[in-house]
């Protein structure tokens, strides 16, 4: 090969290379648009469980602390209600309930209040629900839920649902210290959502998921 040839060779070489990295550069733009984007409206984009997790560290407490801290409307993931209302969609598909996410648009998401694991109440509505977690597979304490149910009806409250979270679909509320009336009035409000169910899962996180998904978009 003599060297105009060679010359020729490369500089159609480089050219086409050349070309390949500005395709590969127009490509990446509306990226880098879509990440600056999000990056200038939310500085803190991940949540991270361990900082949101008590001091005093227990699986149950652990869990405990980073559900409260997605379904808190002012959690570290700013994205404001999104969560608590698939939570309620989630529940809402579940039992075919009917809670009204117009009753919780002002809530408080609390750990431990007369040591109910999670509480989403609004004063403002005056509408609860109230969380149990029992992914550690802990026992009831003696008329656990219906101790809690009392304690939030007696301060004013709706309990529009009491949520069970058990580690898997067989774990269910220990009813045997329940009274006639507890189980008349408290039955109908308990929602079991067990942790690891593969049925549970498809049919009730897949909707939400989606959901979240297009909100994003």
């Amino acid at each position: 090969m003599d060297e105009e040839t060679f010359l020729k060779v490369w500089n159609d070489t480089a050219e086409n290379h050349i070309l390949k990295i500005k395709d590969f550069l127009f490509l990446c733009k509306p990226i880098g648009y879509d990440y600056k984007l999000n990056s200038s409206r939310n500085k803190s984009m991940e949540i991270n469980p361990f900082e949101v997790a008590s001091n005093t560290f227990y699986k149950e407490n652990f869990h405990s602390d980073v559900i409260r801290e997605l379904l808190d409307p002012h959690g570290s993931h700013k994205e404001g209600s999104l969560f608590l209302y698939l939570f309620i969609d989630a529940i809402n598909n579940q039992d075919k309930t009917t809670i009204c996410k117009s009753d919780y648009q002002d809530v408080e998401v609390i750990r431990e209040m007369n040591r109910i694991d999670v509480l989403i109440k609004s004063e403002r509505s005056k509408h609860c629900i109230i969380l149990e977690n029992k992914i550690n597979n802990a026992g009831d304490m003696v008329r656990q839920i219906p101790r809690y149910y009392d304690v939030m009806i007696g301060k004013g409250f709706v309990v529009d649902r009491i949520i069970y979270l058990p580690l898997d679909v067989n774990k269910m509320p220990d009813k045997s210290d329940w009274s006639d009336a507890d189980k008349q009035h408290i039955d109908p409000l308990i929602t079991i959502m067990p942790a690891f169910y593969t049925n549970h899962l498809m049919n009730i996180r897949i909707d939400p998921i989606n959901k979240f998904l297009k909100f994003r978009k």
